[in-house]
């Protein structure tokens, strides 16, 4: 059986395939729902430190929080106006009206409440309202006292931030934990406050509910004094004013002889005179309006507008002028139209032009006659008032003097009549405003006193812990996939073949077993029905496509970085073909740390290949045999001072040559790639080239790095395995691949 090539693209093909070095993340592309489950599984140690570490946290920061109580007092307040508004009209009494409940709210909040309540319950020397600084606390203080004030102020701190008012802390602290609200649809104030004990929570809630109340009673009675004393005010003023008036009245009708004035009793000389003064108020409003008609057609005539037809017709009330402007218009519309069709000597302009010059003379006749009749009305008018001025001056003449005095008489008789009725009015309200002070009571009472609370509103330690176990996990979660994506390391074979364009020939499984890493190639010997041995098996199987027996191959075995199982790779690949019935030769090239004798039982056999290259021993002196595996290998021998003189000697080519004459399978163990120049150049003598590259431990881009180099020296065949494989753990890493099915079918191999 032979082994032979497997087709791969040029060396040009596959450079271009492969990812530059460092270019490489954890994952391609985004995450299904299947790795998203599988990330969060292979990351569950992750997931459960940072979640037992933030459960634990948040469960000392319970004990660390002190616990706090909150208690409610609900105050029944009235939201009408207590300043009698119906009784008494003075606008500086109705400013300081509690109109909504807001306002009221406010008053509870206000310092002045609150001063009083902390005074009544000694709250300024409570530690909870007046704790002690914290240490970091004196510190700031310290060394804010210290720096210049000027400086404080323009950091934008204040002056004083080196001191602070214990009064003014506590004051903000009160107010911090207090809450006043109206519950929707309630004429109602619940009062909550919260501190660190039951008792002092609940009577801090009641003393404000109290202060509340005493305070709004206070205020309508204030309030009262104060409309009492302002009506009283104006009674004194209204009663110096009537009875000024009224003396003013009786001296008036004993010095002129008159009775008092009746105005029911008239002559007909007096009711003529009125129905003439009537008529001519009639008259002269009528003038006004005929004048003002008349003005409005003058203007109308003189603007020569056709748009102040409505104006003229509505002066004279002509339907014939608004006819004739209306015309007018329709003409000036069509000659407009003809000019834009025909230009402006066309003979239809030219006619519709005479017919406008007709309408506007026709306009001017019946304009100057509307206004000429409109000025006879005028005269008319006027004449009319002449008569009866006259008329009313011959009755005025005999009883002027006696008019004017009844005229003058009945004026303060009125005046005094004024200012009696509103002195009743207002002697009225002062009682009214009397009997409501005496009934006076505030409407605000507490409809439900707050209770000492049974139980803490601050969460407790259950609930602490609740938390923390959910943010924390979902913080662990997210630094999981936060992890994940930094995750550059290789994880599963369709990675690598997705990334770096090359397949792969499967994985190896870690054998735990010390005898295993000791003499991996023994334990194939003796263990040839294991998984890792099937697995070693199954990638020389996709090696050997070819049944062609002459044709020899040279396997040449590497790695990205050192101890990524390289060389554990190469002997259990060569004990499972001479198990295959191969003759298997392993040429260990790894120059500077040679491994090969030592996983076979051997310490540093001599000679070795470079005593062969450098002519000292023939080929058959450099092979030794490591009888429990039937595997020959050749050491390294003494290690070179130059490995490239001795890779370009020609006794180096010569020696491929019998190898392949000699042997199926030739194994070539060299050092890893990215550290020593003279791998590169091996790799020209072999067939295949196998990357070996450690399961979550070797970076992509290593492996990338690895295979560019290859390439660009011409190796043909490149491929890779993993090494070093949890199965186990594996599926976590790897869905659907035919490794992660090793629980269903490990029965078939022996353990």
């Amino acid at each position: 059986m032979a082994i032979s090539g497997v087709q791969q693209p040029e060396r040009a093909g596959l450079a271009s395939r492969l990812h530059p070095a460092g270019t490489f993340a954890g994952n391609v592309g985004g995450f299904s729902l299947d790795q998203i489950f599988a990330i969060l599984r292979r990351r569950f140690r992750t997931i459960a430190l940072v979640a037992l570490g933030g459960t634990a946290l948040a469960v000392a920061m319970s004990y660390m929080i002190t616990p706090l109580y909150q208690a409610t007092a609900s105050v029944a307040v009235d939201a009408s106006d207590p300043n009698f508004s119906g009784v008494v009209d003075n606008p500086q009494l109705r400013q300081g009206s509690l109109e909504t409940v807001a306002t009221k709210i406010e008053v509870i909040n206000s310092r002045q409440l609150t001063e009083e309540v902390m005074v009544k319950l000694q709250l300024y020397q409570d530690p909870f309202f007046n704790p002690p600084p914290s240490a970091l606390a004196r510190l700031l203080q310290m060394l804010a006292s210290f720096l210049p004030q000027d400086w404080l102020v323009y950091a934008g701190l204040p002056a004083n931030a080196g001191t602070s008012d214990p009064k003014e802390a506590a004051i903000e602290r009160f107010k911090r934990y207090l809450t006043v609200v109206q519950p929707a649809g309630a004429n109602a104030i619940q009062i909550s406050f919260v501190s660190d004990t039951p008792a002092k929570t609940a009577a801090i809630a009641n003393a404000l509910a109290e202060a509340y109340i005493r305070w709004e009673a206070e205020h309508r009675q204030e309030t009262a004094r104060e409309a009492a004393a302002w009506l009283q005010q104006r009674l004194g003023d209204l009663g110096a004013r009537v009875q000024q008036a009224e003396q003013a009245a009786a001296e008036f009708r004993i010095k002129h002889d008159l009775a008092a004035t009746n105005t029911d009793a008239k002559t007909i000389t007096d009711q003529r005179l009125v129905d003439l003064k009537n008529q001519l108020v009639a008259l002269q409003g009528e003038e006004i309006d005929k004048q003002a008609k008349l003005e409005r057609a003058r203007a109308a005539r003189s603007s020569g507008n056709g748009a102040d037809a409505l104006a003229l017709s509505d002066a004279y009330k002509s339907p014939i002028l608004l006819q004739l402007y209306q015309q007018e218009a329709d003409l000036n519309r069509r000659e407009a139209e003809l000019k834009q069709v025909f230009g402006n000597r066309h003979p239809q302009i030219l006619d519709a032009q005479v017919q406008i010059n007709d309408v506007k003379q026709r306009i001017q006749l019946e304009v100057n006659r509307a206004i000429a009749n409109m000025q006879d009305d005028l005269a008319s008018l006027k004449s009319r008032e002449k008569a009866i001025g006259r008329d009313i001056s011959s009755l005025q003449a005999g009883s002027s003097q006696d008019r004017q005095a009844e005229v003058q008489l009945g004026e303060l008789e009125r005046q005094a009549k004024t200012s009696r009725d509103l002195y009743e009015q207002l002697l009225n309200r002062y009682h009214e405003a009397q009997e409501r002070a005496d009934l006076l009571s505030t409407k605000a009472q507490v409809v439900s006193r707050a209770a000492p609370p049974a139980q803490q509103s601050t969460p407790g330690k259950a609930v602490f812990a609740v938390l923390g176990f959910i943010v924390s996990t979902m913080l662990g979660s997210m630094t999981a996939f936060l992890v994940e994506q930094l995750d550059h390391r290789v994880q599963n074979v369709h990675q690598l073949e997705h990334l770096l364009g090359i397949r792969a020939l499967g994985i190896l499984p870690f054998i735990r077993q010390r005898r295993f890493r000791k003499r991996p190639a023994s334990y194939i010997a003796e263990q040839p029905f294991t998984y890792f041995a099937e697995a070693a098996q199954s990638i020389l199987m996709q090696l050997d496509s070819s049944a062609d027996p002459s044709r020899l191959k040279v396997l040449m075995v590497t790695s990205a970085l050192p101890d990524e199982g390289k060389t554990t790779f190469a002997l259990s690949l060569a004990a499972t073909g001479v198990r295959s019935g191969f003759k298997v030769c392993v040429v260990d090239l790894d120059l500077r740390h040679p491994s090969v004798p030592g996983k076979l039982g051997f310490g540093l056999p001599r000679p070795g290949l470079t005593d062969y290259v450098a002519g000292t021993a023939e080929l058959a002196d450099v092979i030794h045999r490591d009888n429990k595996s039937a595997i020959d290998f050749i050491p390294v021998g003494e290690r070179p001072e130059n490995s490239l003189l001795l890779l370009r000697n020609p006794a180096f080519d010569s020696l491929w040559r019998m190898l392949r004459a000699n042997y199926d399978l030739v194994v070539v163990d060299s050092a890893p790639l990215l550290a020593l120049s003279e791998t590169q150049a091996v790799g020209r003598f072999a067939d295949h080239v196998v990357i070996a590259a450690q399961w979550r431990r070797t970076e992509v881009a290593a492996t990338a790095e690895a295979a560019r180099l290859l390439s660009e020296f011409g190796v043909r065949s490149i491929r890779f395995v993993l090494t070093k494989v949890d199965i186990k753990k594996y599926k976590l890493y790897a869905a659907g691949e035919s490794g992660t099915y090793y629980k269903q079918y490990r029965k078939y191999y022996v353990t």
